[in-house]
């Protein structure tokens, strides 16, 4: 073998090589732009997925969400609405004391009854206003939880000035023989002042109420 038969050899060869290099490079090029194409498309895919599952997560605890707060917005209007069918109670109890009392001073004045002891009328509107209160108070007290720290407040208030009207009606309404109470002026003085206080705190209450239920 001369030596232009041997270059002519060789350079076929390498030509043949290259050439075979040249396709592996391209044919693998090719496979792995294949395989970042779907590389790229799985990530896509998986993460559309991904994306949606989270969206469903996220819309259901939206929606428990508003059923935990419609379930408590329900349970407040309920917890409303007895409180304040028991306040009303309470309030009308405390309305009657004054026309007993009034009625007691016209039938001392006339000698008609014991003044040391109740009329039968007196007694019942007592007892039914120290029934509701004893009521509404015991109600109240396990479900203040459900009112914000003014609303307790003035429930606080009229509970109190309601105890005052309702636990001193004996003390107010009894008189010596010269119609003197026999008790502290300061006394009648408290119990006047939370008869009329009273109405007021109600009807800031019963605002706070509407404000709560959405319906002011």
């Amino acid at each position: 073998m001369d030596f232009v038969t041997f270059l002519s050899g060789f350079t076929t060869t390498a030509l043949l090589v290259a050439g075979a290099a040249w396709l592996i490079r391209k044919l693998v090029g090719q496979w792995l732009d294949k395989d970042l194409d779907k590389f790229k498309a799985d990530i896509r895919r998986d993460g559309e997925k991904e994306l949606e599952s989270l969206r469903a997560r996220l819309q259901l605890e939206s929606q428990l969400r508003v059923i935990e707060f419609g379930s408590l917005h329900s349970k407040r209007a309920e917890v409303i609405a007895e409180l304040y069918e028991k306040l009303s109670a309470v309030q009308r109890g405390v309305a009657m004391l004054p026309f007993q009392l009034q009625l007691r001073a016209y039938q001392q004045e006339y000698g008609t009854h014991d003044q040391y002891g109740l009329t039968t009328a007196e007694q019942i509107s007592v007892d039914k206003l120290s029934a509701a209160w004893r009521d509404f108070s015991d109600y109240y007290d396990v479900r203040k939880i459900y009112f914000s720290a003014p609303v307790v407040k003035q429930l606080e208030t009229f509970l109190t000035l309601s105890g005052v009207v309702s636990s001193n009606y004996h003390n107010i309404a009894f008189t010596d023989e010269n119609g003197a109470s026999l008790v502290d002026e300061s006394v009648k003085a408290m119990w006047d002042a939370a008869i009329k206080t009273l109405p007021s705190v109600l009807a800031a209450l019963e605002g706070e109420f509407r404000e709560i239920l959405g319906s002011k």
